[in-house]
């Protein structure tokens, strides 16, 4: 059953795209980057701005098999699967073209680690052979190589790239560009936390062209809105509104809402609620 709601006399209608991303139900998160390699001295999980980067060299999964990753999740009954090809770090899941000014070509991703190999092209393909649509999470505002968090850049740790406010707007739009070209269609373009405002626009404008049938977890668009239900539980408040002020207002919603945002509930597998593994981590029961 879907809820319609107005705002005057317009009806607010889900989009075809969240239509038949609300479908699917159940999707998988695979929550993977350098972070998860990183120590008490470099910044395990890329949180601590005083630490400096995790190094490139420590990126070398060899048993990695993005095809086993997907019978997993396709057992576990997910229609959706996102990858975190940026996901704070800075350390990109792709070999980038882009470049930073004054250091030269963007050099800390998979092409530069002993690994290699282009994960995010792995890690679609293996999706779409499984029957799973993939997604893609870009987080905007925070690039622990560049210095960049919560929408400022701060210039703290070494070997940390420093970059202008300007600067850092243009390589992440170079980037979501190759991302959102380079990978075909995607389901879900994870945002997490929102969107710069000074790249509300030109975002805007390249997932119009780009990306227009894929929904936009926190995105800063109004059209094809998905937004965070506002705890990582994996459980959602009740009543729960398709209509919110806007795709980051987490919560319930609202009736009263004057854009169509359904919401997403996350959690992760780890009973301590961290997102990456370590060793000797515990996981949730299953009951």
């Amino acid at each position: 059953m879907a809820l319609l709601c107005s705002v005057g006399s317009t009806p607010l209608v889900p989009s075809p795209s969240q239509l038949r991303w609300m479908d699917h139900q159940f999707g998988a998160l695979f929550q993977f980057n350098i972070g998860e390699y990183g120590t008490a001295l470099d910044d395990y999980a890329c949180s601590n701005l005083s630490l400096p980067p995790v190094p490139v060299q420590r990126f070398n999964p060899t048993a990695l098999n993005t095809s086993e990753w997907m019978r997993v999740a396709k057992s576990a009954g997910a229609e959706y699967a996102i990858l975190t090809a940026q996901a704070g770090c800075g350390f990109l899941l792709w070999p980038t073209n882009s470049s930073v000014p004054r250091h030269g070509r963007y050099d800390y991703t998979v092409r530069e680690s002993p690994f290699g190999r282009d994960l995010v092209r792995e890690f679609v393909d293996a999706a779409r052979s499984a029957g799973i649509r993939p997604g893609l999470y870009y987080i905007l505002n925070q690039n622990h190589l560049l210095s960049y968090h919560k929408g400022l850049v701060h210039r703290t740790a070494p070997g940390q790239l420093q970059v202008t406010d300007s600067e850092y707007n243009a390589i992440v739009l170079t980037q979501l560009k190759e991302l959102w070209t380079w990978y075909g269609d995607l389901v879900e373009l994870w945002f997490d936390g929102g969107c710069p405002p000074e790249l509300v626009s030109p975002i805007s404008a390249l997932l119009e062209q780009l990306q227009p049938n894929a929904v936009q977890f926190q995105g800063p668009s109004r059209l094809q809105a998905v937004r965070w239900v506002g705890s990582e539980t994996g459980f959602a408040p009740e009543p729960n509104w398709i209509t919110a002020a806007s795709s980051t207002d987490a919560g319930q919603g609202s009736p009263s809402g004057g854009v169509v945002a359904p919401a997403e509930s996350d959690t992760t597998l780890a009973a301590s609620g961290q997102w990456y593994w370590e060793p000797g981590q515990q996981f949730k029961s299953l009951e």
